[in-house]
């Protein structure tokens, strides 16, 4: 099913990455990698020179500022949009193109965030940095500036696509999923979210006074649902994967048998037992844990690091439907 009768012609462009050790991979000496990404024929891939972009640190010492909301992300002059499909109105419309958005301002502050502050530290500390480096790349066209043109490649659908399975359907916990090859036929990827994801807020629509003074239900964002999404794609996610060895499908979401700590990668008490436990570069909510804690440090500079996670409060929550499940993505 290709929206709009289209067909899809995917080609592989191949182009350099250099980056400093001091900075990205701290052995001794620069280093040059091959990076190899599918894209569509219209994608143009300049090379990214990273030695020109610093890896910013948590900023400690300056106060809180929670007085405002934010004002709507800009958007950039290439801005390359998914399709849209299913939504029941243009309120409705207008804030997931929003939230699509501001999941790239997620992506953006990850990126800025790797290595050596508390956020990553908490989702992802002693893990493959070049892994993680390559998951937050390949969400974007050049320089963390404008989406990958793979974007273009992506429906985003409100409830299932009238020929999939609708797994939001009698599911009132659940936040999203994703279809892709090879279990679902489809030049094009799509991700599903559920009513779920469209009653959390939008980053516009918060401030700081909004969030806890601990990592909570507090910081999340319909934008936080979809960055989670594009982490299972495995087409963006191609040249972390490939650097996986032997090279994984794609990333997962963490299960254990019951009665585990943790039972599922869901949250973020469950992201940080992951990281302290098990493999987190395999857990998608790592990766959006990481994204939400270091946007929000940015934006908010507190005083003191948030307080960790605490076991036991829900995630991916609404208000008052507290007694609601705490696995809310499908894969």
């Amino acid at each position: 099913m290709l929206p709009g009768g289209q067909s899809g012609h995917a080609y592989e462009v191949r182009f350099k990455v250099a980056y400093p050790t001091s900075e990205l991979t701290r052995q001794g000496s620069s280093n040059t990698s091959d990076i190899s990404m599918a894209g569509d024929a219209d994608s143009v891939y300049p090379d990214w020179d990273i030695s020109s972009i610093g890896l910013d640190r948590d900023v400690a010492g300056a106060s809180k500022n929670g007085s405002a909301a934010f004002e709507q992300v800009p958007i950039p002059e290439a801005m390359v949009y998914p399709n849209f499909e299913q939504f029941p109105d243009a309120k409705q419309l207008d804030r997931i193109k929003q939230a699509y958005r501001e999941s790239f301002e997620l992506a953006r502050s990850a990126y800025h965030s790797l290595d050596g502050t508390t956020a990553y530290d908490r989702y992802l500390g002693g893990t493959d940095s070049r892994f993680n480096l390559y998951v937050f790349l390949g969400m974007f066209e050049s320089q963390v500036s404008n989406p990958n043109q793979l974007f273009k490649k992506m429906v985003i659908w409100y409830g299932a696509p009238p020929d999939a399975q609708d797994d939001c359907k009698g599911r009132p916990w659940m936040l999203g999923y994703l279809l892709q090859k090879p279990d679902f036929p489809d030049e094009y990827v799509h991700l599903i979210v559920c009513t779920r994801t469209m009653q959390l807020p939008l980053i516009s629509e918060m401030s700081c006074d909004h969030l806890s003074d601990h990592i909570d239900k507090s910081f999340e964002t319909i934008a936080a649902t979809l960055l989670h999404e594009y982490v299972h794609w495995s087409a963006l996610m191609k040249r972390a994967l490939e650097t996986k060895n032997p090279p994984q499908r794609k990333i997962h979401d963490f299960e254990a048998p019951p009665g585990s700590d943790p039972e599922n990668g869901y949250g973020a008490y469950n992201a940080m037992r992951i990281k302290e436990k098990h493999d987190p570069t395999d857990n998608a909510d790592n990766y959006a844990w990481f994204a939400l804690e270091a946007f929000w440090t940015r934006k908010c500079v507190p005083k003191e690091p948030w307080g960790p996670p605490r076991k036991g409060e829900p995630s991916c929550d609404i208000e008052g439907k507290e007694d609601l499940a705490e696995d809310c993505h499908a894969g």
